[in-house]
């Protein structure tokens, strides 16, 4: 069984493509992610903090870092050098079909390492 990302909101943003923060590396918002297995209706939630540099102390980017995942205190967070949805997304799409497994759980528990794991949730809108 293979996972793939069926829809992206954020409570904090309306329309995550045409979003546009007031500075392209100083933003911050909760990402929910609804993941499910190939092929099927149901997904689970996911959520993440998507934020640029000055949103996380201590974060060191690598050299050529245009977005990295990571974690302080249980909490996850993509940080992006700045923001781009195209790039979230094929970054976001990327991961999620690496994950993996004959058993759901064990793909919820790769996920787990980018994203928290929230809920079981019911069929939601498929992203186009």
């Amino acid at each position: 069984m293979k996972a793939e990302v069926k829809a992206l909101e954020s409570p904090g943003v309306v329309d995550l493509w045409d979003y546009k923060p007031f500075d392209y590396s100083d933003f911050e918002f909760r990402l929910e992610m609804f993941i499910g297995p190939v092929g099927e209706e149901r997904t689970d939630l996911f959520t993440v903090t998507v934020c640029g540099l000055s949103a996380v102390k201590g974060f060191v980017p690598k050299k050529d870092f245009l977005i990295e995942h990571y974690k302080e205190k249980g909490d996850h967070y993509l940080v992006m050098k700045r923001y781009d949805y195209t790039l979230l997304r094929m970054y976001l799409d990327n991961y999620i079909s690496k994950c993996d497994s004959r058993w759901w759980g064990f793909i919820a528990w790769q996920i787990q390492k980018i994203a928290k794991w929230q809920r079981k949730a019911k069929n939601v809108i498929v992203d186009q």
